[in-house]
């Protein structure tokens, strides 16, 4: 499996696809490398609408 450990876009570049290119680039490297799952953790009040941009992306959330 793989995992990521932090993501962030400087908030005057977001809403220009920059995390959501950032995000499938990993994912393309952990599939090249053979992981079948990717996990991230992120604060499910995070202020930024992280949760719903990871849903997003087709990433479901877990309890840890």
């Amino acid at each position: 499996s793989g995992f990521v450990k932090e993501l962030a876009v400087s908030e005057p570049w977001r809403r220009r696809g920059l995390g959501k290119a950032l995000l499938h680039s990993a994912f393309t490297e952990f599939k090249r490398r053979g992981a079948q799952f990717v996990d991230l953790k992120v604060e499910a009040n995070n202020p930024h609408g992280a949760l719903s941009f990871y849903q997003r992306l087709a990433m479901t959330p877990v309890s840890s």
